[in-house]
């Protein structure tokens, strides 16, 4: 998976010859520079579009984002202005590998090794069409996460 956190960017995940992409609402000043929380974005969409598909499975989820990597393998992000909403975003991940019980590894991958899903987070819709034949847009889960934190105040 992958994120971009440029304006008019987004996220997006592959998994086999399918892909998941969505485009941001907006990206909020707090979150502005917090590409780990980003970078989790594309794995809890992820779970939320395969996951009972992965039911009963080890699911290894590749990231180029070494925050992520030890978030998601560690259980929590520290520090930052942003981990608050980065680890609300882990315990939705927790959530979800909870109901479809799925046991869950982020793996480090190399930038250069990470274009496919690079491309997901940055290139035109039509472009990610002629790649990626079997491509489903899915919403960006950001604002519902952040609404529930400030209810939650």
């Amino acid at each position: 998976g992958d994120a971009s956190g440029v304006a008019d960017c987004g996220f997006g995940a592959i998994f086999g010859d399918e892909a998941i992409f969505g485009r941001w609402e907006e990206i909020p000043s707090e979150l502005e520079g917090a590409t780990t929380c980003l970078e989790l974005v594309p794995l809890l969409t992820s779970l939320r579009h395969w996951g009972e598909r992965w039911s009963g499975r080890l699911v290894v989820f590749g990231t180029d984002n070494r925050g992520t990597f030890y978030g998601v393998n560690c259980g929590r992000v520290k520090g930052g202005r942003s981990a608050e909403v980065a680890n609300e975003v882990l315990v939705e991940v927790s959530e979800s590998c909870f109901v479809h019980n799925i046991d869950l590894l982020a793996s480090w991958v190399p930038r250069d090794f990470n274009e496919d899903s690079d491309g997901l987070s940055k290139l035109p819709e039509a472009e990610l069409r002629v790649r990626f034949p079997r491509l489903v847009k899915v919403a960006d889960p950001l604002p519902a996460i952040r609404q529930s934190l400030a209810v939650a105040r």
